[in-house]
């Protein structure tokens, strides 16, 4: 995971670009990437989002871990605790996430949301999402592999076999 929040400051590029595409198929304002440490949100992928870290308490958090797509039309309401959210995620009318796992284990999520109200998913959205959701994945997974061979062969450069 620690390999991974180096995308955090300015978020990554290919990650941005997902979420730009996403955001635009959708019609929403913002799209992102978030990569979660427990109570700690880092957005390695973002569009519409300045912030590239916040603060929500793990009894506040939507349920990321699961296997099933999460939405909420009305976040206000929907989210227990979501007065204790940042504003910028707190100004939100449509929030709309699938899960993101590496190698089975929940990291983060993927998603779109948007600052005017918006109708619940069609099936097509919501197979985008998964597919973004999938390649996500792919792309994070080719990330955390390159890094690990980088470190292999810089250690046999040095000699450190």
């Amino acid at each position: 995971m620690s390999d991974l929040l180096v995308m955090t400051e300015a978020g990554d590029p290919v990650l941005n670009d997902y979420c730009e595409v996403m955001a635009r198929l959708r019609g929403t304002t913002h799209a992102f990437v978030v990569l979660i440490y427990e109570s700690q949100f880092y957005f390695i992928g973002r569009y519409g989002y300045i912030d590239v870290r916040c603060s929500i308490p793990t009894e506040s958090q939507p349920d990321w871990r699961g296997e099933a797509q999460v939405e909420y039309v009305d976040p206000a309401e929907e989210i227990p605790g979501g007065e204790l959210y940042p504003a910028d995620l707190r100004a939100n009318s449509y929030v709309h996430f699938a899960p993101l796992k590496l190698d089975g284990i929940p990291v983060g999520m993927v998603g779109v949301a948007n600052r005017a109200p918006m109708t619940t998913a069609t099936p097509d959205q919501r197979i985008a999402l998964d597919v973004m959701a999938r390649l996500t994945e792919t792309y994070l997974g080719k990330h955390q592999t390159l890094k690990r061979h980088t470190q292999e062969i810089f250690g046999m450069l040095q000699g450190d076999t």
